[in-house]
């Protein structure tokens, strides 16, 4: 199926958010939002990805 992440297109097999995320290999420190509604990391195996679902994925860095 095809998504949006960042709004740009990405053909996934991933059933659920926790599945893409060990997919893209996304670090601990990620939040995303599905839709333009954050999803705790609680849901995100219960999450199941549709087509033309719209995720942001934002990166905690730590710095300043």
């Amino acid at each position: 199926m095809t998504i949006y992440v960042n709004n740009k297109p990405l053909q996934t097999a991933a059933a659920d958010v926790a599945a893409l995320a060990l997919e893209m290999g996304l670090p601990e420190m990620t939040a995303i939002a599905v839709n333009n509604r954050v999803l705790p990391r609680a849901e995100w195996g219960s999450h199941t990805l549709c087509e033309g679902d719209r995720l942001t994925v934002i990166r905690v860095a730590c710095g300043g």
